[in-house]
Order: structure tokens, then sequence, then C-alpha cells
């Protein structure tokens, strides 16, 4: 994750697709602290479950 006015690195997100074959995937993150609470892990985590929703086997 990376702050679009300053293209800092504020934090890390990612899909794992492990057990897709079952149709699950999971998300991870982790915010550092001086950016905690400015929405940046909710805007990322939207993003990619938007984009992670529309790959096939993938299900809600």
């Amino acid at each position: 994750m990376a702050d679009s006015s300053s293209d800092e690195a504020v934090g890390q997100i990612g899909l794992w697709l492990k057990n897709l074959s079952k149709g699950r995937a999971s998300i991870g993150y982790w915010v550092a602290p001086s950016h905690r609470g400015k929405g940046a892990a909710s805007s990322a985590l939207g993003a990619l479950a938007t984009w992670g929703l529309a790959q096939p086997g993938i299900h809600r």
C-alpha cells in the first residue's frame, strides 16, 4: 500500500489463493503505525476484494 499523494509505502496487503480449489481465498494486511486510522487499509481492502471476487474460482 502506498500514499497516493507521496507514493510513500504505508503498509502491505496480499491475497492468498491456497484454498482456491475449495472456492476460498484469504486477505491479510498491515499498516505502519504512523499511517493507521487514515483509511489506507479500508481503501486497499476494498480494491483487492473487488478485484479478487471478479476472479474465476473465488466465491463470496
